[in-house]
């Protein structure tokens, strides 16, 4: 139903000035014992994320937000800011797409996926029923944003007057209004706060228990480890949940020492220590040694004024203000005198008496190299990078920034850190949580439950045709034989779109951006863009593109090859003048073929990855994240670099061997995911070979008996094919962890 200007800025005022109330992070103690607001936060995943209302075509300038909240009787709808009805007010909206839509309208229809697709503004809380939508319109002059029709209009003046009505008491299935934290602890793959009033609420990952804390106990600390949990009471005692390691098969459930009273607490992998009242340290638990779990203890008659764990060691800075540690890869004492000390997986970091911090141990990932001259009032430190609020209150981290663990907001003023494994969280001036990192989303921007889901295995889009297809971690994506592009796999993938805007004619993933060629030669892409990635080069042409994990190459018309995005370990900057036939991305690496048919590899090399064999000609290359594989002139494959072998954590910190093709193999098709590398045999069929930690149960190994395919394409922990009737099938799984998307502010 098409609405007057006049009404769409009523129904905007009206939005405007409803009296919502915020709402709150989804209750982590399971469904049965949630509210019913908590229950539409949960089941919409709406939280209180900003949606954008208005922005311009090319995606990069927000204009207009609006924000969710939450009324008992409509369930969640959406609110304008000030912003969003100045936008709105300033360009009279035409509902629809132009009947004639110029490339800016269209980028911005299909660039945001707004279309002409509803927006459910009302739901009852259980999600069953829809009492109000808003549809998407466009202007020039503001892009996309949203209208409301008349059904939402009376739903929404009828739950104003609901909610200014003195007789509508908020009751238990209110939202209370946004929390705030006094103390926050991230763990292996969950999270815990504790509350104004001293009571914890931890959520992600709770396989052992570790996010199950406690109801009604009050606590003064709180910290958190791989699979368990522990904090002091305000009795001074510790209380502990979730279980540990005693042996690589076998976990127990974490017990403090009963009637002991602490100052301090700390945890590492699976092990506790904390300092007593007397100030001398105190461990239960165990660490892992290298060949077995044995007991962490402390030194005798040493007393302690702070104290930190890694994964499999404890650190602690004594009364006379040296560092001193114990455990697996203990580093001994410092000479450096610490007013605060922060341990990681095998390393650690302390803030000296000066202000500026010194770090010792494993620095694999530059995570003990603290920038130089800075001052620092705390610190922390997880397993390969570290994280320290500076002197003006602002957060400042180095050492490993795949996930984006290692970029924190700017500007942004904080009391508290914590780092878990490629996330970090910090509180901030006014108590309000903020995080960034994570695999999935990019950067957080506040508080939600951490989701962890089993191994589900990547099932492709039933009754599509594809022509090629393309995969990188959870991702794939395919051009389909109409010419569109349709991806599928992770949660922030749209299903039914990829690159809509346009039909590209090849197609390349990397860790959640998407690029494609267009048919003039030039490059579009989506996605995260946190490090360039997602910015091709403006006028550039090329032939050919693939895609890594933070950055994108290609193979201009000369044959010469050009990157951009994060180019940390040199993936990013090929050798200049070379020319190349093909080009790959691996994870921070990059591989070519030459024109000579040799092959040309640059980046990171920690596993050899990028050590081609010398006076060998390949046909085609494929690199995953330690390692290469090529195929040859007369194919057969032919791999350099190493692959891990264990699963979880063990996948990038664990044991690593060389990946080596099966031998007399012929294939024609060859592709590499993070620890494995499939190829297409000369009869059409799969094999696969190396690591399958990221989808143990869902055997990536396996691939399907007898299935023939053409073409062939390897994420982290799934493969697909296009079998030779055009459809897709996978198998493997999508990685074991996944995050939210939403976090509540």
């Amino acid at each position: 139903m098409k609405l007057k200007f006049g009404l769409v800025l009523a129904v905007w005022t009206l939005l405007f000035g409803l009296a919502a109330i915020p709402g709150s992070p989804a209750s982590a103690q399971g469904q049965a014992q949630q509210t019913v607001a908590e229950r539409c936060f949960e089941h919409h995943k709406f939280g209180a994320q900003p949606v954008d209302v208005a922005k311009s075509a090319d995606g990069q300038t927000v204009l207009a937000q609006t924000s969710w909240n939450w009324h008992g009787s409509i369930g969640c709808y959406l609110t304008l800011d000030d912003d969003a009805l100045a936008a709105l007010r300033a360009a009279p909206p035409p509902r629809s797409l132009p009947n004639a839509p110029t490339d800016v309208s269209k980028r911005c229809f299909e660039h945001h996926k707004f279309g002409e697709n509803p927006v459910d503004v009302a739901k009852t809380a259980d999600g069953q029923a829809v009492l109000a939508r808003l549809s998407w319109g466009y202007h020039d002059s503001i892009g996309c944003y949203l209208v409301l029709d008349d059904s939402a209009l009376a739903t929404l003046r009828a739950a104003h007057t609901d909610a200014t009505d003195t007789t509508d008491t908020e009751d238990a299935d209110t939202p209370q209004a946004s929390p705030q934290f006094t103390a926050i602890a991230a763990g292996g793959f969950h999270m815990c706060v504790l509350s104004t009033d001293g009571t914890a609420q931890c959520w992600g990952h709770n396989q052992h228990g570790q996010a199950d804390a406690p109801a009604s106990v009050q606590f003064t600390a709180i910290t958190a480890g791989s699979s368990h949990t522990c904090g002091i009471t305000t009795d001074g005692t510790a209380q502990c949940w979730g279980r540990y390691f005693v042996s690589r098969e076998e976990l127990v459930p974490m017990e403090a020492p009963a009637g002991v009273q602490f100052t301090a607490i700390t945890t590492g992998a699976d092990h506790t220590c904390g300092i007593t009242t007397d100030g001398t340290a105190q461990c239960w638990g165990r660490y892992d040694n290298g060949m077995e779990f044995v007991p962490m203890e402390a030194p005798a008659g040493v007393q302690f004024t702070a104290i930190t764990a890694g994964s499999s060691h404890t650190c602690g800075i004594t009364t006379n203000g040296t560092a001193q540690c114990w455990g697996h890869n203990q580093q001994g004492q410092t000479d450096a005198q610490f007013t605060a000390i922060a341990s990681g997986g095998d390393h650690a970091c302390g803030i000296t008496t000066d202000g500026t911090a010194q770090c010792w141990g494993l620095n694999r990932h530059g995570q003990a190299d603290p920038p130089a001259r800075v001052q620092f009032t705390a610190i922390a430190v997880s397993l390969t990078y570290a994280c320290g609020i500076t002197s003006d209150g602002t957060a400042q981290c180095w050492g490993d920034n795949q996930l984006g663990q290692a970029d924190p907001p700017a500007g942004v003023q904080f009391t508290t850190i914590t780092a878990g494994a490629g996330f970090t969280c910090a509180l901030s001036t006014d108590g309000a949580g903020q995080c960034w990192g994570n695999p999935r989303a990019g950067v957080w921007t506040g508080f939600r439950p951490l989701l962890v889901e089993s191994e589900t295995p990547i099932i492709a889009p039933a009754g599509v045709q594809f022509t090629t297809i393309t995969a990188s971690h959870s991702i794939t994506c395919g051009i389909r034989t109409d010419g569109a592009a349709q991806c599928w796999g992770a949660e922030h993938v749209n299903p039914n779109s990829g690159l809509g805007y346009s039909q590209p004619t090849a197609i390349t993933v990397g860790r959640g951006h998407i690029c494609g060629l267009l048919s003039d030669g030039t490059v579009r892409c989506e996605g995260r863009n946190t490090q360039g990635q997602a910015d091709p080069p403006s006028g550039a042409q090329f032939t050919t593109i693939t895609a890594g994990s933070n950055h994108t190459c290609g193979i201009k018309t000369d044959r010469t090859a050009q990157c951009w995005g994060n180019s940390r370990y040199g993936q990013a900057d090929p050798p200049a003048g070379a020319q190349f036939t093909a080009i790959t991305a691996g994870s921070n690496h990059t591989c070519g073929i030459k024109t000579d048919g040799a092959a040309k590899c640059w980046g990171d090399n920690q596993h050899g990855q990028a050590d081609p064999p010398a006076s060998v000609q390949f046909a085609a290359i494929t690199a995953g994240h330690g390692h290469t594989c090529g195929l040859l002139t007369d194919g057969t494959a032919q791999c350099w670099g190493n692959y891990p072998t264990g699963r979880d954590l063990d996948a990038f910190f664990g044991e690593y061997v060389p990946m080596e093709a099966p031998a007399g193999a012929q294939f024609t098709a060859i592709t590499s995911g993070y620890g494995h590398t499939c190829g297409l045999l000369t009869d059409g069929t799969a094999q696969c070979w190396g690591s399958y930690w990221y989808a143990y149960e869902h055997n990536l190994m396996e691939a399907p008996a007898g299935v023939q395919f053409t073409a062939i394409a390897s994420g982290h922990g799934h493969a697909c094919g296009i079998r030779t009737d055009g459809a897709a099938q996978c198998w493997g799984a999508q990685s074991l962890v996944a995050f939210a998307r939403e976090f509540l502010e």
